[in-house]
């Protein structure tokens, strides 16, 4: 089986957008048609993951300076528990191994109903080689732990790339907790 990651082409972007609505609660969605753009704009990597010559994933990411921070992830859900979401990371974070990288997942400190879901995630990213940096944000509302591959990262330097992408008026939007 072969796997590459690649820039989203235009056949693939209502592929990404259904796997996008399905895998991600609306509260942490940033509008679709504002992520395409941004992506067409420069400012986000939006990239698919194909297998065998087909769609099964995607990744966002916001590339400043030394750093690239996961905005959203997502394999199709016929295709997890095969190793390909590993293998897919793996790809990523050799393409980005110049750069800190790192993302945000659901606080798993908070009693909340789907906890069990979160502590899966958060022991997937850490088996593919990511940690805990001790850094938490309120992201738009949902309390976030901070992971990141090699370098842990403090508020300022987390949120710089998106102080450049988005503006100043970031820093109300996500603060650290």
């Amino acid at each position: 089986m072969t796997m590459e990651i690649k820039k989203t082409a235009f056949k693939d972007i209502q592929r990404v957008k259904k796997l996008y609505n399905e895998a991600f609660p609306k509260c942490e969605r940033m509008p679709f048609w504002l992520m395409l753009k941004d992506s067409i704009g420069g400012k986000l990597d939006m990239l698919s993951i194909i297998q065998n010559g087909s769609f099964a994933g995607f990744a966002v990411m916001l590339v400043c300076g030394d750093k690239a921070l996961l905005l959203y992830y997502a394999v199709e859900g016929r295709m997890r528990g095969k190793g390909l979401g590993s293998e897919a990371l793996g790809i990523l974070t050799r393409r980005y191994r110049d750069r800190i990288f790192y993302l945000e997942i659901e606080s798993t400190k908070a009693d909340c109903p789907d906890l069990e879901k979160r502590l899966k995630r958060k022991r997937f990213y850490q088996r593919n080689g990511l940690s805990e940096t001790g850094l938490e944000v309120c992201l738009f509302g949902t309390d976030m732990e901070v992971l990141s591959r090699g370098k842990s990262l403090d508020y300022e330097e987390y949120i710089l790339p998106y102080e450049k992408a988005f503006g100043k008026r970031m820093r109300e939007k996500i603060t650290k907790i």
